[in-house]
């Protein structure tokens, strides 16, 4: 026995003696622990004096062969070396990801039966035979593969195919095999049945129906074909007295007459026949995408005498060039926003990007076209372009949706020309959020003031006089707007003037208007005014937000009479260019603007309205009117008409304008209004009810615009003076409202209109006086208001809100809110 082993067993031994605590491994003391240990010693002695002198490693790779171990040569062992010893000291072996000799291949755990071109777990490249379709292969069955079995796999793991010498099941015959068919067999009368190189019976040496050579020489002729197969004897449609056609052979073989026709063709019935290559639509199955010219879309047409098909709309898109059928092209077929991939849209809807603080974004226009949209991502506001390429925060478009809530706005001085006395223009800021909100004024590049309106507070903001347009007619002023920004969503009004009494006179001419948000502006208006009196016009302001702006005037068939300039005639029709903060302001010259239609390329704020006019004619005193026009966009078909009080239970007339937006418009009211007409003919017309003091449900089949005017204070009451309004479409009712009435008037009432039976609270109390409207199933409540300036309205349903108030000899009247969606 070699030292070695003699040592072995004295460590054994001695491992057995020390017991409990001995730490070992697989029944060995560690490479690591001495002899010394081994004894238990922990008296300090020299352990290297206690080591037999033979004592080695034993682990693998120590050049040694232990037990458990198959190999071991030492810094030789590898896991990568083709035959090496391993360094688990294992022998090389399939599995082991080595290709060693005798082997094809070794992907290690990755060797696998089963999938497609894997190295098998005999590290055997994957081959024909082995029940697995690899790459080359048509089919592997495995042990199935036979080349003597019908349909089977074959042995090479190709397909039954004709030609492999078997009759499979798709086939009548292989070469010389028959099946024992005859010409009998296959229904002929006699001769030699064959087989054709695609296996199928050849029945040409045969005779009888089916060989393919019509038979007999006259029809006297036992056994006598009109055709068999493709020979027609050399006849036609033609020559059987037909105009064209295809004549074709019956299984029969008789002739199939059904493709001749009598009539001659006609090129122009978008029908392909005879000799035409297409006709109209008809062009076969030809696109232009298959013709092979290098076209990629596109609609294939014929041309006019039929010939030949007509390319004239086919395009190739991306190519740079806009060809026809095209809407753009921009050099590639990637959806972005300068062209979508097929193009045949200018964008594609969801598609947003930055450009610095702007955000591009893919968006439907009115008419429901595309087009790319642009936000300004205000810093002001608060507001970045996001990694969407959108603009963020509160103020964005995505986050204020359409209302009369928003953060930038644009007030704007109308005519006023009889205020005398030296009242303020003003805008009133009311913050009904939970967060203060910082307001910045400007005109043009200039800071006008800034201010801070904190939770459920109000800032009134005076602002100079713009007297040129406080004494226009019609004018074209560069920033003559005023614009106010938040950085929270706010509601913004404006009053020409603001108070009623001023340097100890009355004002006596006053309105108020609720500003639209730009986020809500449109492209399309119709205008309500009032006619003009004594010389003092009616009017509408035009205030846009973009360079470039285009505006296009329509008159109604009252509004004709226009006083000339600056691109509108005095016939009312006309068009003007206006920048960012431009401020068109169009008088009549002595008829009705009421009608007139208001166009733009882009976004823009209108506001109609007059100078100072009774309502009705005759009755005094003059006041001055406007409000803010909505988009036709947001008009609607359906509108409860409220008359206003004028005490806490006295209601006082009104007059109402009906206006057409579309021709041969239809009305109905619910109750009947006496002498309220039924319809109205054409786009633009109007129609005045008679005054009343009857509240109302107007319904019509298309959309119109409805306007209320109060009436004068000799008119009765003993308060007021005209005041215009714009009843809002039950379509645009809320359910919440946050509003204000000014403070600095002697009363303010808010008329609420909501279905029959709900439940409404103005400013948190249940509102308790509803009077039901006809059988509408609608009520309105008349409500004087505290004097605390801002206010609430919430309800179960959509509600809809109309304030006003009375100062001597004067009023104001506006929508207390309302959406803006599309209708």
């Amino acid at each position: 026995m070699s030292n070695r082993w003699v040592v072995l067993a004295l460590v054994l031994a001695f491992s057995f003696m020390v017991g409990c605590g001995d730490t070992t491994v697989s029944g060995h003391r560690k490479a690591s622990e001495t002899a010394g240990d081994a004894f238990g010693d922990t008296g300090g002695q020299d352990r290297e004096d206690l080591t037999p002198p033979d004592v080695v490693s034993l682990t693998c790779g120590d050049g040694q062969l232990d037990p458990g171990e198959e190999c071991d040569n030492g810094p030789a062992n590898s896991d990568t070396e083709v035959g090496a010893c391993r360094t688990s000291c294992q022998r090389a072996r399939c599995g082991d990801k080595v290709v060693d000799l005798g082997e094809e291949c070794d992907d290690g755990s990755l060797n696998v039966d089963g999938i497609p071109d894997a190295c098998r777990p005999n590290c055997r490249r994957a081959r024909c035979g082995d029940a697995t379709v690899d790459t080359g292969e048509q089919c592997d069955d495995g042990p199935n593969n036979s080349n003597l079995t019908r349909d089977a796999c074959r042995m090479d793991c190709t397909n039954a195919r004709c030609g492999d010498g078997l009759i499979d099941s798709n086939e009548d015959c292989e070469g010389t095999l028959m099946a024992n068919a005859t010409c009998e067999s296959v229904g002929m009368t006699a001769g030699l049945l064959s087989c054709q190189p695609d296996c199928s019976f050849n029945k040409s040496l045969c005779t009888g129906c089916g060989n393919g050579t019509a038979e007999g020489i006259g029809p006297a002729d036992p056994g006598y074909e009109e055709c068999d197969g493709t020979d027609l004897r050399q006849q036609g449609c033609e020559a059987l007295s037909y105009a064209w056609g295809t004549l074709r052979c019956q299984s029969s073989c008789t002739f199939d007459r059904s493709s001749c026709h009598t009539d001659p063709a006609v090129c122009g019935n978008s029908v392909t026949e005879d000799t035409e290559i297409c006709d109209g639509t008809d062009v076969g199955t030809f696109t232009c995408t298959t013709l092979g010219a290098g076209f990629n879309g596109g609609t294939l047409g014929c041309l006019p005498d039929c010939t030949n098909v007509d390319i004239s709309s086919c395009f190739t898109c991306g190519n740079g060039v806009l060809e026809p059928g095209e809407v753009c092209d921009d050099g590639n077929q990637v959806d972005d926003l300068t062209c979508a991939g097929d193009c045949q849209r200018l964008c594609v809807p969801g598609l947003s990007a930055c450009n610095g603080d702007t955000s591009l974004y893919c968006d439907f226009d009115n008419l429901g076209n595309l087009y790319v949209a642009t936000e300004y991502c205000d810093p002001f506001q608060g507001s970045t372009c996001d990694v969407a390429g959108r603009c963020d925060g509160v103020c964005s478009l995505s986050s204020l949706g359409h209302s009369y809530i928003g953060c930038d706005y644009y007030p704007t001085i109308t005519n006023n020309e009889l205020l005398t006395a030296p009242a303020d223009f003003a805008v009133t800021v009311a913050n009904t959020g939970l967060v203060t909100a910082n307001v910045l004024v400007t005109r043009g590049g200039a800071t006008v003031t800034t201010t801070v309106v904190a939770s459920n507070d109000i800032a009134v903001l005076r602002l100079p006089w713009i007297y040129e347009l406080k004494s226009a007619r019609t004018l074209l002023l560069s920033g003559g707007a005023y614009r106010v920004r938040s950085d929270q969503p706010v509601t913004v009004y404006q009053y020409n003037p603001l108070d009623y009494v001023a340097g100890g006179q009355y004002t006596y001419t006053n309105d108020a208007s609720l500003l639209l948000p730009t986020n809500t502006w449109g492209t399309d208006f119709f205008i309500s005014a009032d006619n003009n009196w004594i010389g003092y016009p009616g009017f509408y302001a035009i205030t846009a937000q973009q360079d470039g702006t285009t505006i296009v005037t329509t008159p109604s068939a009252t509004g004709w009479a226009t006083t000339p300039g600056y691109g509108i005639g005095g016939n009312g029709t006309g068009s003007a260019a206006l920048n960012a903060g431009d401020v068109l302001h169009v008088a009549d010259a002595g008829g009705d603007l009421t009608g007139t239609r208001i166009t733009s390329n882009k976004p823009i704020q209108v506001i109609g309205g007059h100078t100072c006019t009774n309502v009705p004619d005759g009755i005094t005193a003059c006041d001055h009117m406007e409000e803010s026009m909505p988009p036709l966009s947001a008009v609607g078909t359906t509108y409860l008409v409220t008359s206003p009080l004028i005490n806490a239970s006295t209601t006082k007339a009104m007059l109402v304008r009906i206006i057409a937006t579309e021709a041969g418009t239809l009305l109905t009211y619910d109750p009947p209004v006496g002498g309220a007409p039924s319809s109205l003919a054409n786009v633009g017309d109007w129609v005045e009810l008679p005054q009343s003091a009857q509240d109302f449900l107007l319904t019509a089949d298309k959309k119109v615009l409805i306007a209320q005017y109060m009436l004068g204070l000799e008119a009765g009451g003993g308060t007021g003076d005209p005041a215009m309004t714009l009843a809002v479409p039950i379509q645009q009712y809320r359910s919440s409202y946050l509003f204000h009435a000014p403070t600095n008037y002697e009363a303010n009432y808010v008329n609420i209109t909501a279905p029959t039976g709900s439940t409404v609270d103005l400013d948190g109390v249940a509102v308790s006086n509803f009077v039901a409207i006809g059988s509408s199933g609608y009520s309105v409540a008349k409500v004087l208001l505290n004097n605390i300036g801002n206010h609430s309205v919430t309800g179960n349903q959509g509600a809809g809100i109309e304030v006003y108030g009375y100062g001597q000899w004067t009023s104001y009247w506006y929508p207390g809110g309302l959406d803006l969606n599309d209708l």
